[in-house]
């Protein structure tokens, strides 16, 4: 049984709190390297004076958010995962302290790979909704987290205890928080007997925890220096969806329902778990014709979906490759990405890993991206040849080195 089936079966379909020690076929190269080297990474943007950042990082202190640290956090970073809680007290001494890394994918790629390995059999939604993921890392030894216990509007989420000690979390359905409360404001300092009347569970090191964050109220409990993983699944609304698919040169003038959108989302769902090839039909998915807005929520599906289900697109590399190393490699689709495709009236939208580029349509562009999704690896010198009679070689080399850039090719090279 695969990690994302086991699941639903212990979730009772992503609805109950559930225990999970199903480690063993995961390979965590990714999980344990990306705390470091997001932080390492945006330590690059503090030399750049790039605030990016501070979207992504929080630190608090004996419960203290501490945003004057955040520039020396990133000017000593750690060095590797391994020394995460030595490091931690050198910087922080006996203090209580959390470090939270949000949207860690924009910072380390390798992780949204790896998280859309986990939810791949998932085929882009979680019962009816669009698979939204946002990848999050809590490291610190504070007992509890300082937003104090709350219920999530509009997300549940899968942690992962990292070690190197237990940790647990507590949760109370609404109706029983609100009879203890008073209220259902957040509390940020649970008392003993509060929290005796909690639903608590032990996550032990290397365990996972399916957390339903919009269904319980609930806050994590620390025994002692712990770092977590938490995998977000987003749930956005119909008006929501249509909100992040508008650019802002389109003018709202035409409407669309839940039904359509869920509609949509089905058929667009449909057509890019079949067409192995990537080239998507807008007449097979459009539920009504000429309609901008919905040609808009069409295209934000299809780019969330070339990303695995991340909506931070991948960062675009600006390395360029020299000619004559091209032409010594052999290139490969990044599995278990591919390119994705749209073409309405005489534009072709290309999707790679949540970056749209549109390019005059032309058939030999569809016959390009079915050969590079369908290949396994493919010598350069025989992709020009193969197409030389179609496509210049100069118009290649910039097709090729966008989608380098925009992570969803693999180059090997020819000579050892």
């Amino acid at each position: 049984m695969n990690f994302y089936k086991d699941l639903i079966k212990k979730t009772n379909n992503f609805i109950s709190p559930s225990l999970n020690d199903n480690l063993a076929e995961l390979d965590l190269t990714a999980v344990y390297d990306a705390p470091v080297k997001a932080l390492k990474e945006m330590s690059k943007s503090v030399q750049v004076q790039d605030p990016t950042y501070k979207n992504s990082l929080r630190i608090y202190v004996n419960g203290e958010a501490r945003e004057d640290m955040e520039e020396y956090i990133l000017q000593n970073p750690p060095q590797s995962f391994s020394v995460l809680e030595e490091w931690g007290k050198d910087t922080f001494g006996d203090a209580d302290y959390l470090i939270i890394l949000n949207r860690v994918e924009k910072w380390h790629d390798p992780i949204v790979k790896w998280c859309g390995e986990l939810f791949l059999s998932a085929e882009g939604k979680i019962h009816e909704d669009l698979l939204h993921l946002e990848v999050t890392y809590f490291i610190g030894n504070t007992t509890y987290t300082p937003f104090g216990v709350h219920i999530d509007d509009i997300s549940d989420a899968l942690h992962l205890n990292l070690g190197p000690n237990k940790r647990y979390m507590h949760l109370w359905s609404p109706e029983l928080y609100k009879k203890m409360r008073g209220s259902l404001k957040p509390l940020i300092n649970p008392n003993n007997q509060f929290l005796a009347k909690s639903q608590r569970f032990q996550i032990n090191p290397n365990n996972w925890f399916y957390l339903p964050a919009s269904r319980y109220f609930h806050i994590g409990e620390n025994t002692d220096f712990s770092v977590s993983l938490a995998i977000a699944l987003i749930r956005f609304d119909s008006e929501t969806i249509i909100k992040r698919s508008l650019q802002e040169d389109i003018v709202k003038i035409q409407s669309i329902n839940d039904q359509d959108i869920n509609e949509l989302i089905n058929n667009v769902l449909e057509e890019v778990v079949q067409r192995e090839d990537g080239l998507i039909s807008y007449e097979k998915v459009s539920t009504c014709k000429d309609n901008k807005l919905e040609e808009e929520v069409i295209k934000y599906i299809l780019r969330i979906q070339s990303n695995l289900g991340f909506r931070v697109p991948t960062k675009m590399t600006l390395l360029k490759m020299d000619q004559s190393r091209w032409n010594e490699s052999t290139i490969s689709i990044v599995k278990p990405f591919k390119i994705l495709t749209l073409v309405k009236d005489d534009v072709m939208h290309i999707f790679a890993r949540g970056n749209i580029v549109s390019l005059t349509n032309h058939s030999i562009l569809s016959e390009l991206i079915k050969y590079l999704n369908s290949e396994s690896s493919i010598e350069f010198q025989e992709l020009k040849m193969k197409y030389s009679q179609h496509l210049s070689e100069d118009s290649l080399n910039t097709l090729i080195q966008t989608f380098y850039k925009c992570g969803i090719l693999e180059v090997k090279s020819l000579v050892h």
